[in-house]
């Protein structure tokens, strides 16, 4: 759930020329918030500033 945002998913290589095209378009906010990595099915795992969150 988003309330009216978007989350988008684009390969690693391309994150910071969608960043820069959202930033260009003068969008209200844009951000990296994430990565998706390989590890075992069925596990998440969120880490935040600190660590694992």
């Amino acid at each position: 759930q988003t309330s009216g945002g978007l989350l988008v998913a684009v390969p690693e290589a391309q994150a910071p020329h969608l960043l820069e095209a959202l930033q260009d378009a003068r969008t209200l906010a844009a951000a990296l918030i994430g990565r998706v990595t390989s590890g075992p099915a069925g596990r998440l795992l969120v880490r935040g500033a600190g660590g694992p969150a």
